[in-house]
């Protein structure tokens, strides 16, 4: 049996450039693909610095919750297209680039829409000095704050703030002391704003002991009504803090939501866009 070479022709590179070139303007696509026929919803994404110049190789990810969907790269434009055939109907789009902070937005999404973002990086601040660190300044900082995207980093199930409290952080409830000097959290601030602990607490709440200790039922309550995917950043301020001279300033803490989420009792933590929930306000 002999086997005959043919050599390609020039038509047969061109029909095979062409082929090439569509699959590469094929968009990511993210989420279950297990129903081909739903129309997807398609994110145009832009990817800026705070000149307004486009930050190449920028990484994008599109999360549901705690759960990443998918993760990309911009362009040497900053764009990046995304088609996403999820179940949910909200998402958050994060842009992160080594020397910027992270830039974030939660969008709705309509199955068959088109919709274009713009996101802008911004520098992260550049240290001048080194700071010198105790080590016990050291462990209050691991042991008392948290970031977003720790939380999000994690594999454990975390479905309030009182998980990320309980599996991430837990010095955050009984303190360093273990609850014995300072005693548990008392109190809980959201975006600068005390939450008042007049309210009806969950009655599962109530008499429940948390790491073996007594912590207020209000205070719980409110800590799951907060949900962990809207945290951008977590602190605690035990007995000993002192920096914050305001009424129930410590045994605090102090919870900064994600842009265009806010909170509110009974609902707990919200986007502004769910007009169901701001229209309450």
């Amino acid at each position: 049996m002999m086997l005959k070479l043919v050599l390609p022709t020039p038509l047969m590179v061109r029909c095979l450039a062409l082929l090439v070139g569509c699959l590469m303007a094929v968009p990511v696509v993210l989420g279950a693909q297990s129903q081909p026929r739903r129309p997807a919803a398609v994110v145009q994404i832009s990817v800026i610095d705070s000149a307004l110049r486009p930050v190449e190789s920028a990484e994008v990810l599109v999360r549901q919750g705690l759960r990443t969907l998918g993760v990309t790269r911009v362009n040497a434009a900053g764009a990046a297209t995304l088609s996403i055939v999820d179940d949910s109907s909200m998402f958050e789009v994060v842009a992160r680039q080594l020397g910027f902070g992270p830039a974030r937005r939660f969008v709705r999404l309509v199955f068959g829409d088109t919709i274009s973002l713009i996101l802008t990086l911004t520098p992260s601040p550049q240290q001048l000095a080194a700071v010198q660190v105790t080590a016990r300044e050291s462990l209050r900082q691991r042991a008392y704050h948290l970031d977003g995207e720790t939380i999000a980093a994690s594999t454990l199930p975390i479905r309030s703030a009182l998980d990320v409290m309980l599996r991430l952080r837990p010095y955050m409830l009984t303190s360093l002391s273990g609850g014995t000097v300072c005693g548990t959290v008392q109190e809980v601030w959201v975006n600068g704003t005390r939450v008042p602990k007049d309210l009806m607490p969950d009655p599962r709440q109530v008499g429940r002991k948390v790491l073996g200790r007594s912590v207020s039922p209000a205070v719980l309550t409110i800590l799951e009504s907060i949900k962990p995917e809207h945290i951008a950043e977590m602190s605690y301020i035990d007995c000993f803090g002192g920096t914050v001279q305001k009424v129930g300033s410590e045994d605090a803490v102090y919870i900064v939501l994600k842009p265009d989420i806010e909170y509110r009792w009974p609902d707990g933590t919200f986007h502004v866009s769910d007009t169901a929930r701001a229209g309450r306000m």
